[in-house]
Parts: C-alpha cells; sequence; structure tokens
C-alpha cells in the first residue's frame, strides 16, 4: 500500500427500494500497516480490504442507518443512499458528497475535545487534570450547549436525535476521565518512577508504603468530599439506561453504562454485597438483572460479565451456575459460543487438567515445544517487555532460577509482545542477560495457549507438573515467598 501524507476514502453506498444491498468501495492512502474496519454499535463489522494500490470495495447486504465506525476516522454517520469522500486534513477529517453535512458536523463537535484529549494513557492533557470543578465543569456545560447547536445544523430529525443524546454522554465520559485522575501532577512523577526501580534485593520493609506515598505524592489536588459526591450524583443517576436505539448506536453511552455498573458494586449500594460474596463480577451480574430492565442491553452486560468472571476463575465448579444461567437466558449465538468456549477452556486448563501444548520460538528462532519439557516441573511466567509490574517480578525471578538450578524444575518466560516488536524483545533479553527458557508467543494475547488460560492481564503465572498436569493455573509469584517454599515440598 501507497505512503501518502494525507488518506482518501471514497464511499458509494448504493440502495434501492428494490434490494438491501448496498457497495461500499474507495481508495484508503495510508501507511503499510493500516488495518480499518467498518463496524456499528450493534456487533455488526466488516474489514476494510484494500489492494496494493488501496483501492478496495465491500459489499453489504443490509445497511442500516445510523452510527458507525472507521478505522482512525472514528465516528461517522450513514444511511443507504449516501454516498462521501473523505479526505484527511490538519484538524481532523473532511466531507463531501451526499451526506457530507451530518459527518463534517460531526468532526466540528469533536475538535474541542481533541485539544483535551491525550495519549498519556489518562484520557485528557494533564493540563485539563489540574482543572478544578468549578472551572472544568463549566467548561463541559458551555461544551455541551456549543455542540448541540452546532448538530441543529442538520435537518435530518434521526440524526439529530441520535447525536443529542450522544453529546450528552460524551459530556459525561469526559467527566469520567478528569475524575478518576483529577489532580495528577506531570511535575511531581519522578518520585513513584525511582520508586518502582529500587531492585528487588534493595527494598525496605516499609517498601509497600513508601510506593503508596510516593503514587500519592503525584496528585497535587484534591476534591472535598462534597465536590466527589457532587460528580458521582452526575454520573451515576438521574439518567437511563434502557435505551437500545442509542446503545445501537453509541459507544458513549455504552460506555456511560459499564462505568455506572463498576461504581455501583464498588463503592454504590452494591458495595456490601460484592463484598460479602468477595467478586465483584457476581455482584455486577445482581446489578445487571435487577436493574437493567432493556432485554437486549441486559443481555450484552451479562454476556461481558460472565465471560469476565469465568476467564478469571481458576475453578469451573466456582462459575458453573453462573455459566449455566447465562445459556438459559440468552439466544445470541454468538456469545453461546463464547461463553461455551470460555468454559471449555477454563475446563482444560484448570487444576489437575492435562495442559494444553505450544510450539513457541526462543532468541535462536527454535521452536520450543512445552510438550519436550514432560519429566520435568514447569514454571511459566507470561510476560512483555512494556509491562511494568512484569519487569518487576524478573529479580526475584532470577534469584528463584539460580536457587533451584539442581532441581527438576524448567523457568519458562513467554514473551507477549506484538509478533512486530520481537526485535524489541530479543534486545532486551540480550541486554539484561535473562535466564531460563525464553520465548515470543506466536500472536501476542492472541496466542491459542494464551486464550485458552483466559489471559487478558499480565504478569500471569503457571505451574505445571512432570506429568503435564495442571498444578496452578494462576501461580504466585516470584517475589512471593510462599512459592519458593511450595516448589520446595514439590521437589523434594
Amino acid at each position: 500500500m501507497k505512503t501518502s501524507t494525507y488518506l482518501l476514502l471514497v464511499f458509494l453506498i448504493a440502495g434501492s427500494t428494490k434490494t438491501t444491498n448496498a457497495q461500499v468501495s474507495g481508495v484508503i492512502q495510508a501507511t503499510d500497516k493500516s488495518k480499518w474496519s467498518l463496524s456499528n454499535n450493534d456487533g455488526w463489522s466488516t474489514p476494510v480490504i484494500a489492494d496494493e494500490n488501496g483501492n478496495y470495495k465491500v459489499n453489504i447486504k443490509t445497511l442500516k442507518k445510523g452510527m458507525y465506525s472507521l478505522g482512525e476516522v472514528g465516528d461517522i454517520y450513514l444511511e443507504p443512499s449516501y454516498s462521501l469522500i473523505i479526505k484527511k486534513n490538519n484538524e481532523g477529517y473532511e466531507f463531501s458528497g451526499k451526506g457530507s453535512l451530518e459527518n463534517n458536523l460531526i468532526q466540528q463537535i469533536q475538535a474541542p475535545l481533541n485539544q483535551m484529549n491525550s495519549n498519556s494513557g489518562y484520557g485528557v492533557k494533564y493540563s485539563v487534570l489540574l482543572t478544578e470543578p468549578e472551572k472544568f465543569f463549566p467548561i463541559m456545560d458551555k461544551y455541551k450547549e456549543q455542540a448541540l447547536l452546532t448538530i441543529d445544523k442538520s435537518s435530518n430529525k434521526f440524526f439529530k436525535t441520535l447525536m443529542h443524546e450522544e453529546i450528552n454522554y460524551i459530556r459525561l465520559n469526559k467527566i469520567y476521565n478528569w475524575k478518576l485522575f483529577y489532580g495528577l501532577d506531570s511535575t511531581r512523577m519522578d518520585s513513584l518512577k525511582k520508586t518502582l526501580s529500587i531492585p528487588l534485593a534493595k527494598r525496605a520493609k516499609d517498601y509497600n508504603q513508601q510506593l503508596q506515598n510516593a503514587y500519592l505524592y503525584q496528585f497535587s489536588k484534591k476534591m472535598t468530599e462534597e465536590q466527589k459526591k457532587e460528580v458521582d450524583e452526575l454520573l451515576y443517576s438521574g439518567w437511563d439506561m434502557n435505551n437500545e436505539l442509542l446503545f445501537k448506536n453509541s459507544s458513549s453511552y455504552s460506555y456511560a453504562i459499564n462505568n455506572r455498573i463498576n461504581f455501583e458494586t464498588r463503592s454504590g449500594r452494591y458495595q456490601k454485597l460484592s463484598d460479602s460474596l468477595k467478586n465483584p463480577d457476581q455482584a455486577k451480574l445482581i446489578f445487571i438483572r435487577k436493574e437493567i430492565n432493556n432485554d437486549y442491553i441486559k443481555d450484552h452486560f451479562l454476556y461481558t460479565t460472565t465471560l469476565s468472571l469465568i476467564r478469571m476463575s481458576k475453578s469451573s465448579t466456582k462459575v458453573e451456575s453462573f455459566y449455566k444461567e447465562y445459556l438459559s437466558s440468552t439466544k445470541v449465538s454468538t456469545r453461546l459460543q463464547d461463553i461455551e468456549q470460555a468454559f471449555k477452556n477454563l475446563k482444560a486448563t484448570e487444576k489437575n487438567a492435562v495442559v494444553p501444548d505450544f510450539s513457541y520460538s526462543n532468541p535462536d528462532n527454535q521452536l520450543v515445544s512445552l510438550k519436550s519439557m514432560r519429566g520435568s516441573f514447569v514454571y511459566i511466567d507470561l510476560w512483555a517487555t512494556w509491562c511494568a509490574p512484569c519487569i518487576a517480578e524478573i529479580p526475584a525471578l532470577k534469584k528463584l532460577e539460580l536457587r533451584l538450578k539442581e532441581k527438576n524444575i524448567k523457568f519458562v518466560s513467554i514473551s507477549l509482545d506484538a509478533p512486530a516488536e520481537k526485535n524489541k524483545w530479543l534486545s532486551y533479553v540480550k541486554d539484561n542477560d535473562l535466564h531460563g527458557i525464553q520465548l515470543i508467543a506466536d500472536n501476542d494475547f492472541k496466542s491459542e495457549f494464551v486464550k485458552k488460560f483466559g489471559v487478558n492481564t499480565i504478569p500471569r503465572f503457571l505451574l505445571i507438573g512432570p506429568d503435564g498436569i495442571v498444578i496452578d493455573n494462576d501461580a504466585k509469584r516470584p517475589s512471593n515467598p510462599e512459592l519458593q517454599k511450595q516448589l520446595e515440598v514439590l521437589l523434594k
């Protein structure tokens, strides 16, 4: 695919009263790594596949009018009769052709948000995080007011109805991101970085307290309890969680509902229930069934929460009742398949199951399989070079390897770095003199072995017996003294 300083997409969406078919075709001029899709919030998605010249054509059997997401362009509004040309400019994207008015209006209301946004990992710029509530609320109120006036320039009633609702939830979510890290000061982060970099062997007994103090020091401003309550009331009450049409068209609305579920089960009315169950996901399931009435929205969150519950569990017996309950309550075949596969994976990787095999490359580009290690205990570390908590465990892992080097155990570190980052992994292994068996998974978190263990966060550790039987599918970390005791007992 040819590289260019701009991006051009030509949409030819043809439709008539005689057929429900539509066609999207055009040209993408971007980098070779561009992988885009056209999708909506209703679960529909199709890849935008371009040839070597950037030409593409997508056939759509049914195109529902509404909001869609398109690669780096973001939100666009489509109807079957639209014919859009999208060109990248300095501010974002410029639309021409039929349907261009509505989509240019979307770009206009996005512009003020782009000035606040940041890729720092905190959702908004540091300067925004230091803006006091009495100043930030009026800014967002003004944004909402101006955005509504902008959208009203369209005469499309359906579009305006959707966008009026969308703007409200865009505002709420921006306030949510601001509140989450309010007071974080970029000039006060060095203390935490230095504390995290202290080698394990040199950490004092009060290291955890030092870490906590360094984290809190980053925040130069704090909200009063009254201000926190005011923000929480705005974010988590006074709006409906049952608007199906909006849910199918608005990622902002679904994000707001998800935040509300999390809040209610961690800090709100369902906190005591969550504490008594000792499992937030179980409390979420109860909240969803009781508080969300719309079947479509309810099923979405029952699905995502049940899937999380199964993937995070170490034992199938502990989640079997939730698994069966969801199977009996949904008719969505794709979700049924996902839940059934997740439960099947759990049963195949829990304690006393025969571990699935893998065959991954080592630094010499030789394939190494797990089955080849039969006869020895195997302690597996799933990590990545970008993962700070993973890196923090390496000193303890090295000590453990050295202490048990004469014992019948193999230490295997599997990097979940993306395939494109393989050279970065190779350099890290060499520069840091990593010991044990160093491997890199074939497709990061999407690797079959990793998916079967339901891994979505790292570091994650696995302990396998000499017979290939899983001893622990979520083993203790190297820095945990109990791990050494456990291994010494097994290796006697």
